[in-house]
């Protein structure tokens, strides 16, 4: 019998890397749809893993993507966005200059989180929260 592929399990049958690999593919095409351009996926360096690396017009974008589930027995409210602390922030800042060291002409260089709750019920939904610009300072 062959695997169903995950992204038509339901959700309440996903592994939590599954629901990690659906969540980057839903922030991809939601990225794609607001005109970015996808330069990597799971870019890895030293200081530590960005799931996206995208440009925005002049700007390259690190994209740290936070994917949870929400089953209908759960009923409260889930911000997935809250696991990007002060610790993951700071590997962000590191990796951002791995990054911009990769350049002769190093270019602007943001942070940005996507976060995605997946809910099942009569069909499956996924609720994208976009938090362009985080900083350091946000979480201080």
């Amino acid at each position: 019998m062959e695997a169903l592929d995950y992204r038509q399990k339901p959700i309440c049958e996903l592994t939590p890397h599954e629901v990690g690999r659906l969540g980057e593919d839903i922030a991809t095409a939601f990225l794609e749809s607001k005109g970015y351009e996808i330069l990597d996926r799971n870019w890895r360096c030293s200081q530590g893993e960005a799931d996206i690396v995208c440009r925005d017009k002049d700007e390259h974008v690190l994209v740290e993507v936070k994917t949870r589930t929400l089953l209908p027995q759960q009923g409260l409210e889930v911000y997935p966005e809250v696991a990007v602390d002060a610790a993951k922030l700071t590997r962000y800042a590191n990796m951002r200059m791995a990054y911009q060291s990769l350049f002769e002409f190093p270019p602007n260089v943001r942070l940005d989180v996507i976060a995605i709750t997946l809910e099942e019920g009569e069909e499956r939904r996924a609720h994208v929260r976009y938090l362009r610009g985080i900083s350091l300072q946000e979480v201080s």
